[in-house]
């Protein structure tokens, strides 16, 4: 199991599915993409589905931009 702290940091939650790489001595876990499906909600369409996106994303999105 990996420490709380760490799946936080690194968007791991329940139901995420990972590719595991081996190299050497270490093993590299990555997040594969959620899937994304666009549907038609009240005449738009929109995307379901994805990773959920936090506060601390957003803040980092915003950041970067204003670079």
């Amino acid at each position: 199991m990996l420490p709380k702290q760490l799946r936080e940091r690194h968007g791991l939650r329940e139901g995420v599915k990972l590719d595991v790489s081996e190299d050497g001595a270490s093993i590299r876990l990555t997040p594969q993409p959620a899937p994304i499906e666009i549907v038609e909600e009240d005449g738009r369409l929109v995307a379901v589905g994805g990773a959920p996106v936090t506060d601390e994303d957003v803040r980092a999105i915003l950041d970067d931009i204003r670079r």
